[in-house]
Order: structure tokens, then C-alpha cells, then sequence
């Protein structure tokens, strides 16, 4: 947290955290068991047989005593177990009370197990709550020791990460039950392994990967996001003390530098920037604000979003900015905060429910209530907006304004993917008329997926992409953004999926990208594709592939490989003449700097390449002497950038903020977007 960090610098002890609440007892049994008194005969063989392997069950016919309040036990029975078991016949399926605990151990997050007694029960419809996942079979044709026994084995499976959940449920419930009361909430030593149980179990009890592990629940995450933001308050206070006495010690040189005012200092001059980047003649693109509104999201600068969003330029892109703000906080799980933000588009004077909404709007509504979870209104709006878009006219309107039905349709198509309907996306590209956007559209879909998805989806939209190096490249862009997910399987597979749609490419171009991203995991293949490469660039003359053959040589560690590729690009240029950007990238990568600034002189495009390619490689010092002599503003602005983002990269936050002041607003409000995105708490 960004203020641990501040503590740290000023050497204070830690802080002193509340008493931890007092133990709480393990869970007790290996599973709840819900059945028919139709069907006691089987469970009496079942509970024989598990007890026999020493496992455990809740059973109410043995573990309710007699004037005990029945519901209360069966919840508490159900909230003290570590599976739920769901015995599926006709009578159980047909019974209420079953029926009702089912529901109740669904709304707990409990990891559930239908079991089927056999072929008795083969005909028994499984509830909705249980129709995705597989039912465990009791099969009579195998030895019931067998049965038992395999039984046993998948109720203990992940000890761990159950016990984990037992243990976060019980506290919720406590603290819900004491009237939120904040003495309830988790301290300080169990509140980080809570939020990475909760990460954890945002991936592992997904419907694609595991439907029956424990789920986090909203309760759980609501108690965790409370306790973190108790513990952020009690520590602000602690801070704030302690600066407060340090200011009869010092200057206060040690606040301004420090990281907690960097971004500070960001949040006050947000308004200003966002007005700045208004009346730059151009100004950022609207993706740019998008991202800018909801990296502060996701810092808990979310008045300041907001704010950002609805002073933005016209109607559907207030309504876009506002979608990606929804977006952000429904991922942290802060889903109150969402919808009160998806309000907003409602209420905006060209909001959805005034007359004659756009279809930009309706599209940038339906994503924004695909995000809360309010999918009938996602469908409905996204249907309007699709009606709407096809009366556009296809070569012009009225208003003295352009209406073209292709970057409509492309906006509405994005909507899909952000929703996840990858084959309606893919049905949608015919409604585009222009061949040229539809590929350029193809493209950015995937773009957005890596964003959002997996490989799977990736996978699918990457093959609409009809250039096969232009859907290699896209891939190899999508594995980065994977892999910045933490999704590393993901990741790799779309490396490989890259290297297949090279095969056979006379881009050598693409050979070299697609290259490059193997040089760590797989440089025999690598090697292959520079090779290939060389002999296209070799053949058809060009200059650029040479030298990104030897950059991607260099990154193999092969010099005498890349010396060889450079000899021949300069070559090529002394007999035709060429711009010296893509050389002086590889003079620097080579381990020639020196010949590089000379070659570069007082251009500023090649002195901009020179900062880009020193940064990029971390020598930070040579970069940072080299950027103020840059003639040009756009060039000199776009090199303060590359220091800004090299700096945010090792989280030197006051050096980032420092450069990023120096740019123009499109490039600052990038810097600063970076910043936020990686000293997000979320």
C-alpha cells in the first residue's frame, strides 16, 4: 500500500493493530448431506460406508437434538461443513426443504456435489443451481467400498483453500450478524491472505475452470473490501500523526517526494488536465481518457473519474468514459458503486432515456449493464442500438454533421466482445461496408478480448483477421496482455498460435515480431524465424526487416549474427538513401551508441528513436541528457513520455510525475494513466 511505503521512509515502528477476534473452531464435517426421508435406506448405507473410511457427515437424524430450533441447526450444519452434498432423486429434487438448503449452501459459496444413488436416479432432473456441474455417480455395478472411498477422496480435495473459505464465511457471518460492527472486521495479519484467497478463487471457481469450488461471495467480498478499507483508515491516521510531528523536524522535502504526493497531485490536477487536453487543437484520443478515467477508478479516485468522464466531449463519449468507470469497480467487486455509476448514463441530458438517444450511447450502456450484472437491460439496449445504427445513412446525414455506419457499427461490435458475445461480434462484421475498416476492426477486437478474456475467445476473433501477419502480430499483442493478466498458459499459447500463422508468410516483418516473443522459451524457433526473415528481407530489398533481423539476433545473443544483418542494411542505404530511425535502434542494441549519436545529429525524430531505444533498454541517465535537446515540441513531449513510462515500470513514481509535466496533455494524461494502473490497490 502506498502508505506502508510512506511509513517505511520515515522509519516509524509498525502499526499497532486491534486484538485479532478470537479463535474461531474448524470446520467440522466433511460434508452436509441434503436428501429425502424417501431415501434414508441409502443413506444410511452412505454414512456407514464414509464413517467406516473415517470421514464425516452432517446428517439432521443424528446432529439435531431433540426442541432444537430445526432451521437454525440445518444453516448452521451447512455453514460448518466443507462440501454440500445434494443426493439427487425424484423425492429430493421434488422436496422444498431440500430445495431450500441447496439455496442456502449456494448462497454461502460452498463447493456443491450432486450425487446420483445409481440408476435409480438416472431420470432425475438436477435443479438449476446444479445443471453445470458434474454429478458424482454411485455406481452399483462397483464395489460400495470403492464408491466410498472415491467419494472421500473428492470431499477432501483442496483442504486448504476450503478450510481458507470455512474460515472467511464464519467471520462474515459473525460480523454481519453483530450489525457490521467494526471489531468484527479482519486484522491486519489475515487481511492480506483473505484478499489473495479471494483472487485466487476469482479464477479457480469460474464456470469455465472449476464450477464446484468454494465461490466468494458478495458478502465475502464486501467483508474483506470493508476490513481493507478500516485498516487503510486506522493506518492514514497513524501517518498523519506522524507527519504532523515531523513538520517542527523538517522542511517537508521527505512529502513532496514521496509517493502518496505524486498522486495526490495527480487527483487535484486532474480537472485542469482533462480541460487541457480538450482544447489541444487534436487533442487525446477518446480511448486515451477512457483508459485515464479508469486507471483513477481503480485508485479509488472515483469523484475525480467521474468528473473527468461527464466534462468530456460529446454524448457518447461521456457515456464510454462512464462504461469503463463501471467496468473497473464491477472487477474490483464494488458493485453498489457500479451501479450508481451506471445511473449517471441514464440521467446525462443525451442519456438513453432522453429522446433520440445514439446508438454510441445505447452501445456504452448495454456494456456498462452487462458489467452489474442486469443482462436483460444489456440485450434490450444493445438491440436498440443496432436498429438504430442500420437507419444511419451510409454516405452522409444531415445536422452538417458526417454520420458514417461503419465506426457506429464498429462501436456496437466492441460492445459484444466486452460482453462476451464472441459469435454475434464475428456475425456483426458483415454489417460493415468498408473491407479495409472491417479488417482494422478485426484487429482491435481481439485487442480488446486480451483485455478482458481467454485464449479461447482470442483465439476465435484472431480467426476472422484474413492477413495472416496481421493476425500474427495481433496475436503476439494479445499474449502480452494475457501475460500482464497473470494468465501465463494463456500467454504461451498464443505465442505458439503466432508462430503457426507465420509459417509460410513472406512478411519478414511478422517473422521477426512473432520471433522475438520466443527468444526466452523456445530460441531454436526463434532462430528459425530471424533465419527466415533474413532470406525474405535478403530477397526483396528492405532495409527496415534487415535491421529488426538483427535486433532480434542481438536479443538471442547472437552478435556475429546481427553484425551480419547490419553490413547489409547499411549497404542498402548508402546505394538508396533512408531514414535513420530503425538503424539507430539497432546501432544501440548492438552495442554502438556512440555511432548512433552521431549518425542522428539534430534530427528529432532520430533523437526521439535514440531516447525511445535507451530507455526501453533501462540506461535511464543517457536517455534523460539526450531529451531536452530535442528541437521539436511533439518529438521532445513523446520523449519525456518514454522517460515517464520507464520510470512508472520501476515504480519511481516522483521522476515519472516530474517528466510527465513536461509533456503535452495527450501524452501526460498517458503517463499519469500508467502510474495510476500500477500503483492501483485494486
Amino acid at each position: 500500500m502506498r502508505w506502508q511505503a510512506l511509513r517505511r521512509r520515515l522509519g516509524q515502528p509498525p502499526f499497532e493493530e486491534a486484538p485479532p477476534s478470537p479463535p474461531l473452531i474448524s470446520l467440522t464435517r466433511d460434508a452436509f448431506v441434503s436428501y429425502s426421508r424417501r431415501d434414508v435406506a441409502f443413506i444410511d448405507e452412505l454414512e456407514q460406508k464414509v464413517t467406516a473410511l473415517q470421514g464425516t457427515l452432517w446428517i439432521d437424524r443424528h446432529d439435531i437434538p431433540p426442541g432444537s430450533p430445526f432451521w437454525t441447526d440445518i444453516k448452521r450444519g451447512i455453514e460448518e461443513s466443507r462440501n454440500f452434498i445434494f443426493l439427487l432423486t425424484e423425492h429430493s429434487v421434488a422436496s422444498p426443504h431440500c430445495l431450500f438448503e441447496l439455496r442456502h449452501a449456494v448462497s454461502r459459496g460452498k463447493r456443491l456435489i450432486p450425487l446420483r444413488p445409481g440408476a435409480q436416479a438416472c431420470g432425475a432432473p438436477s435443479p438449476s443451481e446444479l445443471a453445470h456441474i458434474q454429478d458424482f455417480v454411485w455406481d452399483v455395478q462397483r464395489p460400495a467400498d470403492e464408491n466410498s472411498r472415491q467419494l472421500l477422496k473428492l470431499l477432501r480435495t483442496e483442504p486448504q483453500f476450503v478450510e481458507q473459505h470455512g474460515e472467511l464465511l464464519r467471520r462474515a457471518l459473525r460480523w454481519r450478524r453483530a450489525g457490521n460492527a467494526p471489531d468484527e472486521l479482519l486484522p491486519r495479519k489475515l487481511l492480506r491472505g483473505a484478499e489473495n484467497w479471494l483472487r485466487d478463487a476469482a479464477v479457480l471457481s469460474s464456470p469455465e475452470t472449476s464450477p464446484s469450488r468454494p465461490r466468494a461471495t458478495r458478502l465475502l467480498q464486501r467483508y474483506v473490501r470493508e476490513s481493507r478499507r478500516r485498516f487503510n483508515r486506522r493506518l492514514r491516521l497513524a501517518v498523519v500523526s506522524v507527519l504532523l510531528s515531523l513538520m517542527f523536524l523538517a522542511s517537508g522535502w521527505g512529502w513532496v517526494t514521496s509517493t502518496p504526493y505524486q498522486f495526490l497531485q495527480i487527483e487535484r490536477e486532474t480537472p485542469n488536465l482533462v480541460a487541457l487536453a480538450l482544447n489541444d487543437p487534436g487533442g487525446p484520443p477518446d480511448e486515451v481518457l477512457e483508459g485515464f478515467v479508469a486507471a483513477l477508478a481503480a485508485h479509488g479516485n472515483l469523484k475525480e473519474a467521474i468528473d473527468a468522464a461527464q466534462h468530456w466531449r460529446g454524448p457518447a463519449e461521456k457515456a464510454s468514459a462512464l462504461a469503463r468507470i463501471v467496468e473497473t469497480l464491477s472487477r474490483a467487486g464494488a458493485l453498489r458503486e457500479a451501479r450508481q455509476v451506471r445511473s449517471l448514463i441514464d440521467k446525462s441530458p443525451s442519456g438513453i432515456m432522453s429522446l433520440g438517444a445514439p446508438a454510441e450511447v445505447l452501445a456504452a450502456a448495454s456494456e456498462a449493464s452487462f458489467a452489474v450484472e442486469d443482462r436483460e437491460s444489456a440485450d434490450q439496449e444493445l438491440r436498440s442500438a443496432i436498429k438504430l445504427a442500420r437507419e444511419i445513412p451510409a454516405e452522409g446525414g444531415k445536422s452538417g454533421a458526417l454520420k458514417m455506419r461503419d465506426p457506429v457499427f464498429a462501436r456496437i461490435l466492441a460492445a459484444h466482445v466486452r460482453q462476451r458475445r464472441i459469435d454475434e461480434a464475428l456475425n456483426g462484421l458483415s454489417w460493415m461496408g468498408d473491407p479495409d475498416r472491417r479488417e482494422s476492426v478485426r484487429i482491435h477486437l481481439v485487442t480488446i478480448a486480451a483485455d478482458l478474456w481467454t485464449r479461447q475467445d482470442i483465439l476465435l476473433l484472431a480467426q476472422a483477421i484474413q492477413d495472416a501477419d496481421e493476425r500474427a502480430l495481433a496475436l503476439g499483442n494479445a499474449a502480452r496482455g494475457v501475460r500482464s493478466r497473470g494468465l501465463e498458459a494463456d500467454a504461451v499459447a498464443l505465442e505458439d498460435a503466432a508462430f503457426q500463422a507465420v509459417q509460410g508468410s513472406q512478411g519478414p516483418l511478422a517473422l521477426v515480431q512473432v520471433g522475438r516473443l520466443l527468444v526466452a522459451r523456445k530460441p531454436a524457433l526463434a532462430e528459425q524465424a530471424f533465419m527466415a526473415a533474413r532470406e525474405l528481407a535478403r530477397q526483396q530489398k528492405k532495409v527496415d526487416e534487415r535491421l529488426m533481423v538483427a535486433v532480434g539476433f542481438t536479443e538471442l545473443g547472437r552478435q556475429e549474427e546481427a553484425a551480419v544483418d547490419i553490413r547489409e542494411a547499411l549497404a542498402l542505404m548508402d546505394s538508396e538513401g533512408y531514414e535513420h530511425q530503425r538503424l539507430l535502434d539497432a546501432l544501440v542494441r548492438v552495442g554502438q551508441p556512440g555511432l548512433a549519436r552521431k549518425l542522428a545529429g539534430t534530427s528529432p525524430f532520430d533523437l526521439l528513436q535514440l531516447v525511445r531505444t535507451l530507455a526501453e533498454l533501462g540506461r535511464l541517465d543517457e536517455a534523460a541528457g539526450l531529451a531536452p535537446s530535442i528541437a521539436g515540441e511533439v518529438e521532445q513531449s513523446s520523449a519525456f513520455y518514454e522517460l515517464a513510462h520507464a520510470y512508472t515500470s520501476r515504480r519511481e513514481y516522483r521522476q515519472a510525475r516530474s517528466y510527465a509535466l513536461r509533456c503535452r496533455p495527450t501524452e501526460r494524461m498517458k503517463a499519469y494513466t500508467e502510474m495510476l494502473r500500477v500503483h492501483s490497490p485494486r
